[in-house]
Protein backbone atom coordinates (compact mmCIF):
# COMPACT_ATOMS: atom_id res chain seq x y z
CA UNK A 1 0.00 0.00 0.00
CA UNK A 2 2.73 2.27 1.03
CA UNK A 3 4.53 1.36 -2.02
CA UNK A 4 1.49 2.55 -4.48
CA UNK A 5 0.78 5.50 -2.64
CA UNK A 6 4.64 6.35 -3.50
CA UNK A 7 4.12 5.76 -6.75
CA UNK A 8 1.69 8.43 -7.68
CA UNK A 9 3.45 11.12 -6.35
CA UNK A 10 6.58 9.78 -8.08
CA UNK A 11 4.91 9.55 -11.15
CA UNK A 12 2.58 13.34 -10.45
CA UNK A 13 3.55 15.51 -12.98
CA UNK A 14 6.31 18.28 -11.37
CA UNK A 15 5.45 17.22 -7.71
CA UNK A 16 7.60 19.92 -5.04
CA UNK A 17 10.83 18.41 -4.53
CA UNK A 18 10.02 17.73 -0.66
CA UNK A 19 7.08 15.39 -1.33
CA UNK A 20 9.13 13.67 -3.93
CA UNK A 21 12.07 13.02 -1.36
CA UNK A 22 9.74 11.69 0.87
CA UNK A 23 7.44 9.54 -1.62
CA UNK A 24 11.30 7.99 -2.64
CA UNK A 25 12.34 7.38 1.30
CA UNK A 26 8.79 5.61 1.85
CA UNK A 27 9.27 3.65 -1.03
CA UNK A 28 12.47 2.40 -0.13
CA UNK A 29 10.98 1.60 3.43
CA UNK A 30 8.39 -0.08 2.10
CA UNK A 31 10.66 -2.11 -0.15
CA UNK A 32 13.36 -2.96 2.54
CA UNK A 33 10.39 -4.45 4.84
CA UNK A 34 9.63 -6.38 1.45
CA UNK A 35 12.88 -8.14 1.25
CA UNK A 36 13.76 -6.03 -2.32
CA UNK A 37 17.18 -4.23 -0.68
CA UNK A 38 18.61 -3.55 -4.35
CA UNK A 39 15.69 -1.14 -5.28
CA UNK A 40 15.39 0.23 -1.67
CA UNK A 41 19.02 1.33 -1.95
CA UNK A 42 18.01 3.01 -5.09
CA UNK A 43 14.72 4.48 -3.58
CA UNK A 44 17.21 5.99 -0.49
CA UNK A 45 20.02 7.24 -2.79
CA UNK A 46 17.15 9.06 -5.02
CA UNK A 47 15.61 10.89 -1.85
CA UNK A 48 19.32 11.95 -0.77
CA UNK A 49 19.89 13.03 -4.18
CA UNK A 50 17.57 15.78 -4.18
CA UNK A 51 18.44 18.03 -1.69
CA UNK A 52 15.68 18.40 -0.07
CA UNK A 53 15.78 17.64 3.35
CA UNK A 54 17.16 18.93 6.43
CA UNK A 55 20.15 17.74 8.62
CA UNK A 56 18.14 15.72 10.84
CA UNK A 57 16.06 14.05 8.37
CA UNK A 58 19.04 13.66 5.55
CA UNK A 59 20.93 11.77 8.58
CA UNK A 60 17.94 9.67 8.67
CA UNK A 61 18.25 8.43 5.29
CA UNK A 62 21.80 7.95 5.43
CA UNK A 63 20.96 5.75 8.35
CA UNK A 64 17.68 3.97 6.40
CA UNK A 65 20.23 3.28 3.62
CA UNK A 66 23.03 2.19 5.98
CA UNK A 67 21.15 -0.53 7.78
CA UNK A 68 19.95 -1.61 4.18
CA UNK A 69 23.49 -2.10 2.89
CA UNK A 70 24.06 -4.06 6.61
CA UNK A 71 21.55 -6.31 5.81
CA UNK A 72 23.07 -6.87 2.34
CA UNK A 73 26.44 -7.72 4.23
CA UNK A 74 28.08 -4.35 2.18
CA UNK A 75 29.71 -3.57 5.27
CA UNK A 76 32.12 -0.92 3.41
CA UNK A 77 29.15 0.85 2.55
CA UNK A 78 26.80 0.65 5.59
CA UNK A 79 29.96 2.32 7.51
CA UNK A 80 30.07 5.51 5.08
CA UNK A 81 26.25 5.87 5.64
CA UNK A 82 26.12 5.57 9.08
CA UNK A 83 29.78 8.24 9.56
CA UNK A 84 27.49 10.66 6.93
CA UNK A 85 24.90 10.41 9.23
CA UNK A 86 26.35 10.77 12.11
CA UNK A 87 27.97 13.95 10.31
CA UNK A 88 25.18 15.50 9.93
CA UNK A 89 23.69 14.33 13.82
CA UNK A 90 26.75 13.79 15.99
CA UNK A 91 25.21 12.03 18.36
CA UNK A 92 22.48 9.68 16.42
CA UNK A 93 22.27 6.90 18.93
CA UNK A 94 21.79 4.52 16.41
CA UNK A 95 24.04 5.45 13.87
CA UNK A 96 26.95 4.80 16.51
CA UNK A 97 25.56 1.64 17.68
CA UNK A 98 24.94 0.62 14.15
CA UNK A 99 28.31 1.78 12.85
CA UNK A 100 29.93 -0.03 16.15
CA UNK A 101 28.38 -3.55 14.75
CA UNK A 102 29.98 -2.95 11.48
CA UNK A 103 32.98 -2.11 12.70
CA UNK A 104 33.67 -4.66 15.34
CA UNK A 105 32.50 -7.43 12.17
CA UNK A 106 35.64 -5.83 10.27
CA UNK A 107 37.68 -6.64 12.86
CA UNK A 108 38.29 -3.08 13.96
CA UNK A 109 37.48 -3.55 17.64
CA UNK A 110 38.79 -0.25 18.86
CA UNK A 111 36.90 1.86 16.68
CA UNK A 112 34.02 -0.48 17.51
CA UNK A 113 34.37 0.12 21.34
CA UNK A 114 34.43 3.97 21.24
CA UNK A 115 31.01 4.17 19.13
CA UNK A 116 29.19 1.79 21.26
CA UNK A 117 30.58 3.90 24.31
CA UNK A 118 29.35 6.96 22.50
CA UNK A 119 26.18 5.74 22.11
CA UNK A 120 25.76 4.91 25.76
CA UNK A 121 26.67 8.30 26.11
CA UNK A 122 23.95 9.98 23.52
CA UNK A 123 21.06 8.18 25.40
CA UNK A 124 20.98 4.89 23.68
CA UNK A 125 16.94 4.04 24.23
CA UNK A 126 18.17 0.06 23.84
CA UNK A 127 21.49 -0.11 25.62
CA UNK A 128 21.29 -3.45 25.47
CA UNK A 129 22.74 -3.87 22.29
CA UNK A 130 25.62 -1.43 22.90
CA UNK A 131 26.13 -3.84 26.31
CA UNK A 132 26.20 -7.11 24.22
CA UNK A 133 28.88 -5.19 21.54
CA UNK A 134 31.23 -4.44 24.09
CA UNK A 135 30.91 -8.05 25.95
CA UNK A 136 31.80 -9.19 22.69
CA UNK A 137 34.50 -7.35 22.08
CA UNK A 138 35.60 -7.58 25.68
CA UNK A 139 35.83 -11.44 24.88
CA UNK A 140 37.99 -10.65 22.26
CA UNK A 141 40.36 -9.17 24.40
CA UNK A 142 40.61 -11.96 26.32
CA UNK A 143 38.16 -10.88 29.04
CA UNK A 144 36.01 -12.85 30.08
CA UNK A 145 34.91 -11.42 33.28
CA UNK A 146 34.14 -8.59 31.72
CA UNK A 147 32.02 -9.83 29.22
CA UNK A 148 29.81 -11.33 31.54
CA UNK A 149 29.68 -7.80 33.46
CA UNK A 150 28.51 -6.66 30.03
CA UNK A 151 26.15 -8.67 29.44
CA UNK A 152 24.70 -8.60 32.86
CA UNK A 153 24.23 -5.20 32.08
CA UNK A 154 22.32 -5.87 28.76
CA UNK A 155 20.13 -7.95 30.34
CA UNK A 156 19.78 -5.46 33.22
CA UNK A 157 18.43 -3.14 30.52
CA UNK A 158 16.42 -5.93 29.01
CA UNK A 159 15.96 -8.96 30.95
CA UNK A 160 14.17 -10.75 27.42
CA UNK A 161 17.15 -10.50 25.56
CA UNK A 162 18.27 -13.67 24.32
CA UNK A 163 21.50 -12.93 22.96
CA UNK A 164 23.47 -11.80 26.31
CA UNK A 165 21.48 -15.06 28.15
CA UNK A 166 22.76 -17.55 26.29
CA UNK A 167 26.01 -15.98 25.91
CA UNK A 168 26.05 -16.18 29.69
CA UNK A 169 24.85 -19.51 29.57
CA UNK A 170 27.98 -20.60 27.38
CA UNK A 171 29.94 -18.65 29.98
CA UNK A 172 28.76 -20.66 32.44
CA UNK A 173 27.15 -17.78 34.13
CA UNK A 174 23.54 -18.02 33.53
CA UNK A 175 21.46 -15.19 34.19
CA UNK A 176 19.16 -15.27 36.99
CA UNK A 177 17.10 -11.57 37.76
CA UNK A 178 19.28 -10.72 41.12
CA UNK A 179 22.14 -11.95 39.44
CA UNK A 180 23.63 -8.18 38.76
CA UNK A 181 22.72 -7.10 42.48
CA UNK A 182 25.39 -9.60 43.04
CA UNK A 183 27.89 -8.21 41.56
CA UNK A 184 27.93 -4.26 40.88
CA UNK A 185 29.02 -3.02 37.37
CA UNK A 186 32.60 -2.37 37.16
CA UNK A 187 34.25 0.64 36.56
CA UNK A 188 34.48 1.62 32.56
CA UNK A 189 36.98 -0.62 31.02
CA UNK A 190 40.33 0.49 29.43
CA UNK A 191 39.98 -1.27 25.86
CA UNK A 192 43.34 -2.57 26.00
CA UNK A 193 43.36 -5.66 23.14
CA UNK A 194 45.32 -8.93 23.64
CA UNK A 195 47.68 -9.39 21.44
CA UNK A 196 45.83 -11.55 18.86
CA UNK A 197 46.55 -12.49 14.92
CA UNK A 198 43.12 -11.40 13.63
CA UNK A 199 42.05 -13.43 10.58
CA UNK A 200 40.74 -11.67 7.72
CA UNK A 201 37.35 -10.22 8.03
CA UNK A 202 34.47 -12.86 6.29
CA UNK A 203 31.11 -11.80 5.33
CA UNK A 204 29.38 -12.88 8.87
CA UNK A 205 25.51 -13.85 7.93
CA UNK A 206 23.01 -11.20 8.90
CA UNK A 207 21.59 -13.43 11.63
CA UNK A 208 24.82 -14.74 13.31
CA UNK A 209 25.17 -12.14 14.86
CA UNK A 210 22.78 -9.34 17.10
CA UNK A 211 20.29 -7.97 15.62
CA UNK A 212 20.77 -4.60 14.12
CA UNK A 213 19.56 -1.95 15.82
CA UNK A 214 17.47 0.41 13.60
CA UNK A 215 16.19 2.65 16.00
CA UNK A 216 15.24 5.00 13.51
CA UNK A 217 13.40 8.15 14.93
CA UNK A 218 10.12 8.91 13.15
CA UNK A 219 9.81 11.42 10.29
CA UNK A 220 7.51 14.03 10.95
CA UNK A 221 6.08 14.13 7.30
CA UNK A 222 6.46 10.84 5.39
CA UNK A 223 3.81 10.19 3.39
CA UNK A 224 4.88 8.30 -0.03
CA UNK A 225 8.55 7.33 -1.81
CA UNK A 226 11.25 5.12 -4.54
CA UNK A 227 13.05 4.43 -8.05
CA UNK A 228 14.21 1.10 -8.29
CA UNK A 229 18.02 0.75 -9.00
CA UNK A 230 19.04 -1.42 -11.52
CA UNK A 231 22.32 -2.88 -10.62
CA UNK A 232 24.30 -5.00 -13.08
CA UNK A 233 25.33 -8.62 -11.72
CA UNK A 234 29.02 -8.99 -11.40
CA UNK A 235 30.62 -10.33 -14.46
CA UNK A 236 33.18 -11.93 -12.42
CA UNK A 237 33.48 -15.30 -11.65
CA UNK A 238 31.99 -16.78 -9.25
CA UNK A 239 33.93 -18.64 -6.22
CA UNK A 240 33.31 -21.98 -5.68
CA UNK A 241 31.87 -22.07 -2.13
CA UNK A 242 28.46 -22.49 -1.49
CA UNK A 243 26.04 -19.58 -0.12
CA UNK A 244 22.83 -18.88 1.09
CA UNK A 245 19.58 -17.23 -0.82
CA UNK A 246 17.97 -15.01 1.11
CA UNK A 247 14.51 -14.71 -0.63
CA UNK A 248 12.81 -11.69 1.53
CA UNK A 249 11.74 -10.55 5.24
CA UNK A 250 8.08 -10.75 6.22
CA UNK A 251 5.95 -9.52 9.26
CA UNK A 252 5.37 -13.55 10.04
CA UNK A 253 6.42 -17.27 9.58
CA UNK A 254 3.19 -17.82 7.20
CA UNK A 255 4.04 -14.73 5.36
CA UNK A 256 7.25 -16.37 4.77
CA UNK A 257 5.97 -19.87 4.05
CA UNK A 258 3.01 -18.49 1.39
CA UNK A 259 6.17 -16.50 -0.42
CA UNK A 260 8.21 -19.71 -0.77
CA UNK A 261 4.91 -20.86 -2.78
CA UNK A 262 5.17 -18.34 -4.87
CA UNK A 263 8.67 -18.62 -5.85
CA UNK A 264 8.36 -22.00 -6.00
CA UNK A 265 5.55 -21.82 -8.88
CA UNK A 266 7.74 -18.50 -10.54
CA UNK A 267 10.59 -20.05 -10.13
CA UNK A 268 10.77 -23.45 -10.13
CA UNK A 269 13.79 -24.45 -12.50
CA UNK A 270 16.33 -22.19 -10.61
CA UNK A 271 15.17 -23.51 -7.28
CA UNK A 272 14.36 -26.94 -8.09
CA UNK A 273 15.53 -29.46 -5.10
CA UNK A 274 16.20 -26.24 -2.32
CA UNK A 275 13.63 -25.95 0.52
CA UNK A 276 12.86 -22.85 2.49
CA UNK A 277 14.50 -21.95 5.77
CA UNK A 278 12.82 -19.08 7.66
CA UNK A 279 14.91 -17.57 10.18
CA UNK A 280 13.48 -15.25 12.95
CA UNK A 281 15.33 -12.12 13.84
CA UNK A 282 14.13 -9.27 16.36
CA UNK A 283 14.99 -5.67 14.90
CA UNK A 284 14.89 -2.95 17.36
CA UNK A 285 12.21 -0.37 16.28
CA UNK A 286 10.49 -2.92 13.97
CA UNK A 287 9.73 -5.88 15.52
CA UNK A 288 9.84 -9.38 14.74
CA UNK A 289 10.86 -10.37 11.31
CA UNK A 290 10.93 -13.88 9.77
CA UNK A 291 14.00 -14.11 6.72
CA UNK A 292 13.24 -16.05 3.87
CA UNK A 293 15.74 -18.08 3.10
CA UNK A 294 17.68 -21.15 0.80
CA UNK A 295 20.40 -22.80 -0.35
CA UNK A 296 23.22 -23.21 0.20
CA UNK A 297 24.08 -23.43 -3.54
CA UNK A 298 27.38 -22.79 -4.88
CA UNK A 299 26.01 -20.57 -7.79
CA UNK A 300 24.19 -18.03 -6.11
CA UNK A 301 25.05 -15.09 -7.47
CA UNK A 302 23.77 -16.50 -10.49
CA UNK A 303 20.25 -17.80 -9.49
CA UNK A 304 19.83 -14.33 -7.99
CA UNK A 305 20.50 -12.49 -10.99
CA UNK A 306 18.14 -15.09 -12.17
CA UNK A 307 15.56 -14.36 -9.72
CA UNK A 308 15.92 -10.73 -10.46
CA UNK A 309 15.04 -10.70 -14.28
CA UNK A 310 11.78 -12.32 -12.93
CA UNK A 311 11.37 -9.49 -10.99
CA UNK A 312 11.89 -11.51 -7.25
CA UNK A 313 13.97 -10.03 -4.14
CA UNK A 314 17.11 -12.14 -4.13
CA UNK A 315 20.37 -11.55 -2.24
CA UNK A 316 23.00 -13.57 -1.40
CA UNK A 317 24.51 -14.39 2.09
CA UNK A 318 27.27 -16.14 4.05
CA UNK A 319 25.85 -19.63 5.40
Amino acid sequence: MAEQLANRVILAPDPPAKNLANAFLTRGLARGQLGRPFEAVGDFTQAINLKAFGPDDLARVYFDRGVTYDGMAQIAEAISDYSAALKLVPQFPAALNNRANAYRRSGQLAEAKADYDASLAAGNSSPEYSYYGLGQIAEASGDVNGACDFYRRALKANPDYGLASKRLLELGHPWTPDAYALRPPREKLAFVPKPIKLEKPKVIPVDSKPPKPSLRPALAEIKTAAMSANIPASSKPERASASLLQLGSFRSEQAANAAWKTFEVTAAEQLKGLSPQVVAVDIPGRGRWYRLRTGPVTSAKTICAQLSAKSLACIVVGK
